[in-house]
């Protein structure tokens, strides 16, 4: 009998089937270190169906991968642009870049990256 702890997150992607899946690189710019934008990406991401990183450069930017079904991806890019520009937060992003990058099999979740 194994225990189940309510907050631990089932892995995802052991058995997703890639095919069709696109991966986006995005590259924020503005008040976006320091402020919870790495958290709030990840929060979007834990709602959307998508896999991916994110972390912090050393010149004050962002960069994030984003990975699932083009839908998928479109959706939570306007959900994180969306809670950026809310009130509830301080982060003020900007996207600079946006390009699309090989798919990455077996990837299972969005995490922080360092």
């Amino acid at each position: 009998m194994g225990i189940v702890l309510p907050w631990r997150r089932r892995a995802r992607g052991n058995d997703r089937d890639t095919s069709g899946f696109v991966r986006r690189r995005l590259r924020f710019t503005g008040r976006v270190q320091a402020v919870g934008f790495r958290y709030t990406a990840t929060c979007v991401a834990d709602e959307d169906k998508v896999t991916g990183w994110v972390k912090n450069l050393p010149d004050g930017d962002v960069l994030l991968e984003v990975q699932g079904l083009p839908k998928d991806v479109d959706a939570y890019e306007r959900a994180l642009l969306d809670e950026c520009e809310s009130d509830r937060t301080w982060i003020e992003a900007t996207v600079t870049s946006r390009e699309n990058v090989p798919v990455i099999e077996g990837e299972k979740s969005f995490s922080v990256t360092y």
